[in-house]
């Protein structure tokens, strides 16, 4: 009687132990999805809204000064890359972070010039981007600082 006791308590901790190891595994990846799906849905928004300035621009022959966007993930700021990366003349607004290996495309109005701008961005309290218009070859150009 008193085997059997040991052994179903036995097999009880060890389901229990199981169940405990999966539930927790279970979590840590529920949690990963959610912190990629936060960050690609603002790597989403912050192409759009940057392709939206060089429109702008391209459309309205005037200079934008705009702050630069953040990418952010439990108070830090997040890397990131802003280029035309599908050709060197290309209206394809591109973004890139390696924290979640994803890139974002957006289609643009005009031929767009990227070449100005730093390897990687980061948020910063006092940092702008100049979008501007080359009225000579009608190409956008996207570099740092304010439009002067």
């Amino acid at each position: 009687m008193r085997g059997q006791v040991a052994v179903e308590m036995f097999l009880t901790m060890s389901i229990g132990l199981l169940i405990l190891f999966w539930f927790t595994n279970y979590m840590s990846t529920f949690e990963e999805s959610v912190r990629m799906t936060g960050v690609a849905q603002q790597q989403k928004l912050l192409t759009k809204d940057l392709a939206r300035s060089v429109n702008e621009v391209c459309v309205r022959d005037v200079n934008l000064s705009i702050k630069t966007p953040c990418l952010m993930f439990k108070d830090h700021n997040i890397l990131y890359k802003v280029s035309n990366a599908l050709a060197p003349d290309d209206q394809n607004l591109t973004t890139y972070t390696s924290f979640s290996d994803t890139t974002m495309h957006q289609k643009t109005s005009c031929m767009l010039d990227t070449s100005a701008l730093p390897e990687s961005i980061q948020c910063a309290e006092l940092a702008y981007l100049c979008v501007s218009k080359n009225p000579v070859n009608r190409k956008v150009y996207v570099s740092e600082g304010r439009c002067t």
